[in-house]
């Protein structure tokens, strides 16, 4: 069995170390870079060449909306946006990101195991999913927003 390489990018280390948590908890997602901001992530983009990047939008140094612009000329990672912002998401949408999950203050949802998490999505754009019934879990997502969705928990 192939594992999948994350890596996440979010100035707050509580959420780091939650959504690490999540992800490690799948057998098939290893984990292998955790930073605070845009420019440690670029710097780290083509060291660990992860499948996957979880990535906030609002950060210190360089913002999420600069590093995807950067990253998605540099690696083909799947990349979900985890954001609190709904503009920053949507731009993030045009700029090339494979999904969008928005996150909220106090809403632990997103973080949860089960259909419609973070982990959920980041099977989908992976190509790990196994449930049936979505059209969107065969295939690898395009990018650019045409293939891309966002799902909202609570309040954005």
């Amino acid at each position: 069995m192939e594992t999948k390489r994350a890596m996440i990018v979010d100035d707050a280390s509580l959420t780091r170390m939650l959504v690490g948590r999540l992800l490690n908890s799948d057998p098939r997602i290893s984990v292998v870079a955790s930073v605070a901001d845009g420019q440690r992530a670029l710097d780290e983009l083509q060291r660990v060449q992860p499948d996957l990047i979880i990535l906030d939008m609002e950060m210190p140094e360089m913002d999420g909306v600069e590093f995807l612009r950067r990253a998605v000329l540099l690696s083909a990672a799947q990349i979900i946006v985890f954001s609190s912002s709904a503009s920053k998401a949507q731009m993030a949408m045009r700029c090339g990101a494979s999904r969008v999950v928005m996150k909220a203050a106090g809403d632990e949802k997103p973080l949860a195991q089960g259909d419609g998490t973070l982990l959920d999505v980041a099977l989908e754009v992976l190509g790990l999913s196994t449930s049936a019934g979505d059209s969107r879990r065969c295939g690898k997502p395009s990018r650019g927003g045409s293939g891309g969705s966002m799902r909202a928990y609570g309040a954005a």
